[in-house]
């Protein structure tokens, strides 16, 4: 890694796909404390000046073809594949991953591409996968969290300076592929699918530049179980102060500056340079394409789906997470509605976990497993004589949630994440 020194803060540089992404290092002081306040709040470092990640430079699209699309993301595939390799494809119950699993199989056999999937049995990003493997005749290899063990050493060797300063836990569990594959195979990530076709949008629909930051600042607080920063921190300094002039819509310009490369992108990244690890719907003719498309072609991911539906029509009666566990045609319909109610009133009445969760149910597990609930108390305990937080009780929210049951895994979450951190800058 190479160093560098911008402003007061000393940054480490990684190379992801010719662009470099900084990661900013603690400093002691004064700035230590609004990194600090930063993490508590966004659950990473957002921080405003730094420059445009991905800059992308979009057209407005005025007839919209999925054929096109279709063939720069093809582009953006075979500018990086190599066929003489392995590569391995982590899956979920989504679209991205699906999607550029059936682009793969139009450069390599199913012979060469090995899937993997982690998550608890029963949840759709476990179980779906399987389906694909089964009807793709792809090998895929599974991971069961609930045999996952934890302790702090684990947490602190999964640290590197790729992921440095996102959501702790779940960069943990996206590198178990890692341990598990090795160097010497390809990874590939659907990485930016979901934000690209504008999953977001469902929940925006202004033009203005102060409504923007006020959702984007809502939207991506943490933790909002527990005020964990402090009453002097404003959230709005730790992000661009006014929009970059393109024709990107601004909630878009937010998303793409601060949360993706610097929080989903640190979680989904390899632990070194040493790893090939790609992420093709980041190249920049396809996400100008995707960008350029009208403000009702991506809202509810319209166009995005419809691209998904034609390229992955081999596997189009395999369920989709986001319908509840239908194929993607019942998207929306009354069918998928009824499957919604179904599936939450059978894991209420049967007191199941949903099978919407991501990793498990963090409340349950972090109270009930004896290796985390040990790993939790005693990096709580450790933050708190630091004496670093003057303006919180970290007993009393080990109290709320041990012994009083209250759900605020995130705020313990964030809290032993940020020990952690300070542990591994400091070791």
């Amino acid at each position: 890694m190479e160093r560098m020194k911008i402003g007061t803060e000393t940054c480490f540089l990684t190379v992801q796909n010719g662009n470099i992404l900084r990661v900013p290092k603690v400093v002691h002081g004064e700035n230590m404390i609004l990194h600090i306040n930063s993490y508590l709040f966004w659950g990473y470092i957002p921080f405003q000046d730094d420059t445009d990640f991905f800059r992308i430079e979009p057209s407005p699209i005025q007839k919209p073809r999925i054929d096109v699309a279709a063939e720069l993301l093809d582009q953006g595939i075979s500018n990086l594949f190599s066929s003489g390799d392995y590569h391995v494809l982590p899956m979920s119950g989504g679209l991205d991953s699906r999607l550029l699993l059936c682009e793969l199989l139009q450069f390599t056999t199913s012979d060469k591409i090995r899937l993997f999937t982690f998550g608890i049995p029963g949840s759709f990003d476990y179980e779906i996968p399987s389906m694909i493997s089964k009807k793709l005749g792809i090998k895929i290899e599974k991971v069961d969290l609930n045999k996952v063990l934890l302790s702090t050493s684990d947490l602190l060797e999964s640290i590197t300076e790729t992921n440095r300063w996102t959501y702790l836990f779940d960069s943990f569990y996206n590198r178990i592929v890692f341990k598990r594959f090795g160097k010497n195979v390809c990874y590939w990530s659907g990485f930016m699918g979901n934000n690209l076709a504008g999953e977001h949008l469902d929940w925006y629909s202004g033009n203005s530049w102060e409504e923007a930051c006020q959702v984007f600042i809502t939207h991506e607080r943490r933790c909002n179980s527990r005020q964990l920063f402090s009453s002097d921190y404003a959230p709005s300094f730790s992000i661009m102060r006014q929009p970059d002039g393109s024709s990107v819509p601004y909630i878009d310009q937010l998303d793409f500056r601060h949360r993706q490369p610097k929080c989903i992108l640190l979680i989904l990244n390899a632990p070194s340079l040493e790893y090939k690890q790609y992420f093709p719907l980041t190249s920049k003719a396809f996400m100008n394409y995707m960008m350029g498309l009208p403000f009702e072609h991506r809202k509810g991911e319209l166009f995005y789906r419809n691209l998904v539906a034609l390229r992955c029509n081999m596997i189009k009666d395999i369920p989709v997470k986001r319908t509840y566990g239908l194929p993607l045609r019942y998207e929306g319909s009354l069918r998928m509605k009824l499957k919604r109610y179904y599936v939450n009133g059978v894991r209420l009445l049967q007191n199941r976990p949903s099978p919407m969760l991501n990793y498990y149910d963090f409340n349950s597990v972090f109270r009930n497993r004896e290796d985390i609930k040990s790993l939790l108390i005693n990096n709580l305990n450790d933050l708190s004589s630091r004496n670093l937080l003057s303006w919180l009780d970290i007993d009393q929210i080990k109290k709320d949630f041990f012994d009083n049951k209250e759900p605020i895994h995130e705020a313990v979450s964030t809290l032993v994440s940020l020990e952690l951190y300070l542990k591994y800058e400091n070791k």
